[in-house]
């Protein structure tokens, strides 16, 4: 990550004339620059496409890259009859602090965890009598329009959503663990999670999600969908044990 910066109004004024934001507030200019940046750029995980959960647990962690360095931050508070997960994003320490929020919800900002600041990506709301709902890009999606079923797993059907360049990838709810693949391609792997282990039989290891090439580039939507289907696959797992 690179070291912060200060900016001034003048620093800001100056962006105004080289992006062609001329005529807008401070205010309204650094609301716009940090859309921007988040609307062009892609989260690069230098020498690993592997992130780290900080617990056990992937609706509440922090992920970091191999380097340590915090990418994604998911939190799930808790509630007996109304849960929200929030999924968001780091923020690049260049970016000016001038805002922390936004009506719509979309650029809020947290510095709470090591200094680094996460902006809002997506959002899941939890509901129990009818399909739960994704907030993400602008959309709104109940989790039936959002997914679709295909096959069928020890722990139901298998989810496929189709990505932003227009390719489906389904979410397989595997007995151990949640595997992403590119629909109808048979075994081209997109990403996979892996549970922590304590070492008892073998090294211990962290959780973590590892993303294979080329898929790097749809790290978003990899990341809120995988929320999504490792919650509901926990789930259905405990009740399956529950029995």
């Amino acid at each position: 990550m690179t070291s912060g910066h200060s900016y001034s109004s003048s620093d800001l004024l100056v962006q105004l004339g080289e992006t062609g934001y001329s005529g807008l507030s401070l205010s309204a200019v650094a609301f716009k620059l940090l859309k921007d940046r988040f609307d062009r750029t892609v989260v690069q995980i230098k020498g690993a496409c592997q992130l780290f959960l900080s617990t056990g647990d992937p609706s509440n962690a922090v992920y970091a890259d191999a380097s340590g360095s915090s990418q994604y931050k998911v939190s799930t508070p808790f509630g007996v009859h109304h849960r929200t997960t929030s999924i968001s994003r780091v923020v690049e320490r260049d970016i000016p602090r001038r805002w922390s929020s936004s009506s719509n919800g979309t650029i809020a900002t947290s510095d709470a965890d090591g200094g680094d600041r996460f902006a809002l990506l997506a959002r899941i709301d939890w509901k129990l009598l009818e399909s739960s709902v994704i907030h993400f890009r602008g959309r709104e999606l109940a989790t039936g329009e959002f997914f679709r079923k295909e096959g069928l797993g020890l722990y139901g059907r298998h989810r496929v959503f189709t990505a932003r360049d227009g390719r489906e990838f389904k979410w397989i709810l595997g007995a151990y663990t949640s595997e992403l693949k590119l629909n109808g391609s048979g075994e081209i792997r997109a990403a996979i999670y892996r549970h922590k282990t304590l070492g008892l039989f073998s090294r211990p290891r962290k959780a973590s999600i590892e993303i294979f090439p080329p898929f790097e580039d749809m790290l978003d939507e990899i990341m809120v969908t995988f929320v999504y289907i490792e919650q509901l696959r926990k789930t259905r797992e405990h009740l399956r044990l529950d029995k």
